[in-house]
């Protein structure tokens, strides 16, 4: 079963993915918020590639920003997929690849 957000680790490869809504607190299970995010990020400290797949409509500004610059942030390459749709901020976060 594909989860609305996920975050997945394979040797040096992680994949994440964002099927939801960008906001501030996550409410409900397909919300994506950057504190969360960020706080997953730093955990894949070692890894060398993160798969970002996104199917969203967008959401919080601010926190889409936070999540791009955590993304651009990081040490490891950031690959990004549109899985159908990456609309408003979600467009942001996907420009991070």
């Amino acid at each position: 079963m594909k989860r609305y957000f996920s975050l997945v680790r394979d040797g040096d490869v992680a994949d994440i993915d964002i099927y939801g809504d960008i906001t501030s607190w996550a409410w409900y299970e397909g919300d994506v918020s950057a504190a969360t995010l960020s706080r997953q990020l730093e955990e894949l400290a070692d890894v060398s590639q993160i798969n970002v797949h996104i199917n969203s409509y967008g959401g919080e500004v601010a926190e889409g920003l936070a999540i791009y610059n955590a993304l651009r942030r990081h040490s490891a390459k950031i690959v990004t997929t549109c899985d159908g749709m990456a609309c408003s901020i979600a467009s942001v976060i996907f420009m991070a690849g």
